[in-house]
């Protein structure tokens, strides 16, 4: 999965987060700090801003996830384009405190051209008049999008707290930040049960929109199942119809466990897109690269580093089959 959105949302403070839960790293990257994974080129970290896409992997919940941090400057934007034209899925990240921004309508139109599944995070919970409700009818008003509330934020700004997950029904406190961040469940705040009930309802609906047997038994039921809901969704986010839209404080490490553990089962895997289709050894045919092992490889290199010591680098998405050493592709 890709991680777009406007420059200095907190895409790579989100994705250190994730690597840093995952255990694929032993600290918390800070960008002020030059300690990042992801940011790494000397002018990078001189700017501290994100100027090459990125590449890492990690698991979570039995999960594989390879993960790709892009540059958020229009400058760079054929890093975006690069990025996508390989990923599966996209994270689109946005401030709490402005919504939708010029840069997020530039990468929104990117992933709607690339048909892209995708979901939004609403970053920066904790600052300054952060505002989870604007910011998702932001995506509504200028982008067009059906952007659909997965979680609720228990309080915003200084009073952000803790997390309401609509798919299980369950609230999640924060006990602190950075590295000693350790939620734990706890009641649905009283002030916030009307609110969650009525926007887990919509949530059911949307869930159980591009799919009969699920729609059927939602307006025979009123209810899905926890796998049901989720199932739903990644059913529509695959279709490109919806875009299920989370909370979190990636700078303190606050709300980003509980996006991790819906994002999994929420965007698809490459068995669950449409596959690649590329030209055939002698280009005389086109061929659909299903993503098994047992396949003829295929692969596409989207991008190219030179480093001073290695020499060019090739970074390479693997659609079916395997790589190995003297294959021809």
């Amino acid at each position: 999965m890709s991680l777009v959105a406007h420059h200095g949302v907190g895409k790579t403070s989100l994705a250190e987060a994730m690597l840093f839960l995952a255990k694929a790293t032993n600290r918390l990257g800070r960008i002020a700090d030059g300690t990042t994974v992801l940011d790494h080129a000397p002018d990078e970290l001189q700017r501290q801003i994100t100027i090459n896409l990125g590449l890492a992997q990690f698991e979570w919940s039995g999960h594989k996830v390879n993960l790709i941090d892009t540059p958020g400057y229009p400058d760079f934007v054929g890093d975006v384009y690069a990025a996508l034209r390989v990923a599966d899925s996209a994270i689109l990240i946005l401030r709490a405190n402005a919504g939708a921004e010029v840069g997020t309508e530039v990468v929104w139109e990117i992933l709607k051209q690339q048909k892209t599944p995708a979901l939004v995070v609403v970053n920066m919970m904790d600052k300054e008049h952060a505002d989870f409700a604007a910011a998702v009818r932001s995506c509504r008003d200028r982008l067009g999008m059906n952007a659909v509330p997965v979680q609720l934020p228990i309080g915003q700004a200084e009073h952000f707290q803790g997390v309401i997950d609509l798919v299980e029904n369950k609230a999640f406190l924060f006990t602190g930040k950075g590295v000693e961040e350790k939620s734990r469940e706890a009641p649905i705040p009283d002030d916030l049960k009307a609110q969650a009930a009525e926007a887990r309802a919509l949530l059911m609906e949307e869930a159980a929109t591009g799919d009969e047997q699920l729609m059927e038994k939602f307006f025979s039921a009123g209810e899905l199942t926890v796998p049901e809901i989720r199932q739903g969704l990644c059913e529509r986010v695959v279709q490109g119809d919806l875009a299920p839209v989370f909370c979190c404080s990636a700078y303190h490490n606050q709300g980003v466990k509980e996006v991790l553990d819906e994002v999994v089962d929420i965007l698809p895997s490459p068995l669950q897109v449409k596959p690649a289709v590329g030209p055939s050894m002698n280009g005389n045919a086109e061929i659909v690269c299903k993503p098994t092992p047992s396949e003829p490889a295929a692969a596409l290199v989207f991008k190219t580093l030179s480093e001073q010591h290695l020499g060019d680098l090739c970074m390479i998405r693997v659609f079916s089959g395997r790589l190995e050493t003297g294959k021809d592709l």
